[in-house]
């Protein structure tokens, strides 16, 4: 699986969805996008299922979130608290197809824009490619420093969806 990291330039935020801002040219200087692919041994109408729970909920093996407000039956409006004081809320899910959240209050990490959107494709009868992608900003030249923090959370969150799917084959 491969971490992509692409720097954009432009001019103003919106309230696209993050596929939709990633073709735009509406985007801050500071703005950063990235993307990580994995491949889950799950069908795609389980998958979502499988990253609610094994990662949003329960954390992704980097701890356990408090989750501090569940949202309605497709956890939309689910607020969490993920190690360092980060709260993060789901925005809007998709059917099978995506999760979108953003970081809604944040102490510790310089980030002032982080909208992320974790897509489902099917490439098979029990395999689904993960697509988590984030549009990633900070203040003061500190961009490299909140991707990396990131990408790290991804890599490691993903490795153990990808870990967890394999168990229940």
């Amino acid at each position: 699986p491969q971490f992509k990291s692409i720097f954009v330039s432009s001019t103003e935020s919106s309230s696209l969805t993050t596929s939709e801002m990633m073709a735009s040219d509406q985007r801050p200087p500071h703005i950063r996008l990235l993307e990580r692919r994995v491949t889950i041994s799950a069908p795609k109408k389980d998958a979502l299922k499988l990253w609610l729970e094994h990662v949003w909920l329960n954390g992704g093996g980097l701890g356990v979130p408090t989750i501090k407000e569940e949202g309605d039956d497709q956890r939309v409006g689910c607020r969490r608290i993920v190690p360092g004081w980060i709260h993060e809320q789901i925005l809007k899910v998709e059917g099978e197809d995506a999760v979108e959240y953003r970081i809604v209050q944040n102490y510790v990490l310089p980030i002032n824009h982080h909208y992320a959107r974790v897509e489902f494709h099917s490439k098979s009868s029990t395999e689904t490619e993960v697509v988590w992608m984030c549009e990633l900003g900070a203040p003061c030249g500190m961009t490299w420093l909140t991707s990396a923090i990131c990408q790290n959370a991804f890599n490691g969150m993903l490795k153990h969806l990808q870990q967890q799917t394999a168990k229940s084959d």
